[in-house]
This record gives structure tokens, sequence and C-alpha cells, in this order.
């Protein structure tokens, strides 16, 4: 079988691949994973555990008309019982071409809501017609799949997102505030849908009230330059670092106090079940995605996504707890993690998914 991607370098659905690649049942699965372009840091991890990785050396824009012909080739010769496709552009030539080029089976899948205007959800939805299953990582997902972008709801399984191995390995054990200042962490893109501008701007409320907090931003985008600006303009420099990517993320979250998500939209977010994984407390924006990765546990931390000023209330109320009353929000964030959104569990999902699609077993 093979796991298509337009890149190979660093992020949630690469993270999963590397996942599978250590944790697949190799007695009944021959897995490849092949790239457009861009075979970085995941691919040698994926190459360390003796999976081939395959680069089509082709642009994976859904304009490039060389893309799919570059899939096509591949396919015809490698010929695999599933081509399982991850992000939009992998998705659009894996529907295109998968099965004419001679992949038995083909599913594709998605992480987050997509955003596409009206023309571009019905080309998808034709696509999408053609292929066996589609892969949802929520139930919230599923259906907005469903009643948005018109995929077959039949063919729809859900299997929720995993974290990374190394989050559930080296958990956090110690609620004491080491440094000066309580500090909150929030990673994921500097983009529009992930609205850490509302965290920015919580942290003006906060230090307007004198609350002793800090917030740091890992990761890139573009929107950093205006978000840099905004920390300028509300004179919380002090207080406000946005760091960009860090290669040591498990140590970064170890050093954190609390994790923010402030996602307008979430499908299953990885870096959410991470940072329950690590066994933080989370602050999440009140979000389907994010509200079915916190079922069962406390309500009140979820926030709506636009209300600065319930982020810096939320922000506020936890740096005012004692470390005892963190470790038990932390501790219980890491049991929900471990039941529901383990590497084990994930894998073990997604072969019995494999399996049934292979036999054309309907889900159920």
């Amino acid at each position: 079988m093979v796991r298509l991607v337009p890149v190979l370098d660093f992020g949630g659905v690469e993270t999963e691949i590397a996942v599978q690649a250590a944790l697949h049942d190799r007695a009944h699965f021959d897995l490849r994973v092949c790239t457009f372009w861009k075979a970085g840091r995941v691919a040698e991890t994926i190459r360390g555990e003796g999976i081939p990785v395959d680069v089509l050396d082709a642009d994976p824009s859904v304009r490039n008309a060389k893309a799919p012909w570059a899939l096509a080739r591949y396919l015809r010769r490698t010929r695999p019982d599933i081509l399982h496709a991850s992000v939009p552009e992998a998705d659009f030539h894996a529907s295109l071409v998968g099965k004419l080029a001679g992949a038995a089976r083909v599913i594709v899948d998605e992480a987050g809501m997509p955003a596409r205007p009206a023309s571009r959800r019905l080309v998808f939805a034709a696509l999408h017609r053609r292929v066996d299953a589609h892969l949802a990582v929520s139930d919230a997902l599923r259906d907005y799949l469903a009643e948005s972008e018109f995929v077959p709801r039949r063919r729809i399984r859900v299997i929720h997102s995993c974290g990374g191995r190394e989050f559930f390995a080296h958990p956090k054990d110690d609620y004491a505030v080491t440094r000066p200042r309580f500090r909150v962490v929030s990673v994921g893109r500097l983009v529009e849908v992930k609205n850490k501008g509302v965290l920015v701007e919580a942290m003006g409320h906060l230090v307007k009230q004198g609350a002793n907090v800090e917030l740091v931003l890992l990761g890139d985008g573009p929107l950093r330059s205006s978000l840099e600006a905004r920390v300028a303009e509300l004179g919380i420099g002090d207080r406000v670092q946005i760091a960009g990517f860090v290669p040591d993320l498990v140590s970064a979250l170890r050093a954190a106090d609390a994790y923010a998500l402030p996602s307008h939209s979430e499908g299953c977010s990885l870096s959410l079940i991470e940072a329950m994984a690590m066994a933080l407390p989370v602050i999440a924006s009140r979000v389907p995605g994010n509200e079915e990765v916190l079922a069962g546990l406390d309500p009140t931390w979820l926030v709506p996504p636009k209300d600065a000023a319930g982020w810096a209330a939320a922000i506020a109320r936890l740096a005012g707890f004692s470390d005892g009353s963190r470790a038990v929000l932390g501790r219980s964030a890491r049991d929900a993690a471990s039941a529901r959104f383990s590497p084990e569990a994930y894998v073990a999902a997604l072969e019995s998914m494999y399996a049934r699609v292979y036999a054309n077993v309907d889900p159920g």
C-alpha cells in the first residue's frame, strides 16, 4: 500500500505517517510512502524505520498538469492494493488518476475543515465519487464533509488524529511555576484560521490587569509581521514571544504551564492532543472539533474563539490555581489523550479501515 502526500517535511499528517511507519503490522501491510516533492526531516524518520520513501519531483499544485501524470506513472509501476492520499492536493490527484492508473482501492482524507469556494467544492465532490472511502478525523468533520462538501456519508470513515509517540513518552510532572511568569504556549501556523491574534489581545487585557503571565507562540506564517506589530502597539513585547518553529517541541511544552488553542475551526487538532498527552492543562476555542477532543473534560475551559476578554479570564483563572489543581487538570487531559488518541489506537483503527475498504465492506 502507498501513503501519498504533497510534501513530507513537518506537520500533523507527516507525524501520523511516521507513527504508522513505526507501528504498522508488517506481516500484513507492505507500506511505501510517496511525496510529490520536498522529502525533508520526516522522510528521514520514516526511512529510518525501513519504509521506502519515493519522491515524484513534481509540484503538487492542482493547476500543475504534470503532477497527475507523474502520479499515474508511479502507480502503474507500483500498482498498490490501497492508495491512501492526505492533504487536498494529494487527494485531488489521487481521486483523478488513482484507479485509472492501477490502484485497487483509493482513500482520501481531510485533517481540517476545508474552506473552498463553491466552484471548487463541486469539483472535489465529483472527484470524491471516484474513490472508495473518505477519511475524516472527527465526527464534526464527517458532518461538515457530508453537508458542505457533498461527500457521500456512507463513504466517510472517522478515525481521530493521534499524537506523536514522543509526547506520550515525556509527560509534564512538575506543576510549580519556576519562572518569573506563568507561561502559556500555543503551537500552530500564523494564519487566520488559527486565530493567534485573540491571544495577543488577551495578553493586552492581562497586562492591564497586572497579571503575571507571558505568551509564547510557536510557529510561523504570513500573519507573523502583523502579530508582531500588534504586540508592539499594545506595548507587551516583554510578555509575548513569537518564536517561530522550534526543533524540540517536547521540551518547549514541558516548560509551559498551560496550552491554548484559539482556532476558529478545527477537525481534530494534533497540537491539542499532543499538549494533552504531555499532561498540560489546556484551554481551547469552543468549536465542534475541539469540543469533541475535550469530551468528558471540564467544558468551562472552552472559550468562544473571538472573545479576547474571555480568553484573558480563562488564562487568569488557570494562573491562579494551585500547583495541585493544575496537576489534576493536566493529568485528566493526559488520561483522555491516552484513552482516545494514542499512536497505537490510531494505527489499529487505520489498519482495520484498510481491511474493510479493501474487502468492500461498508462502515458500521
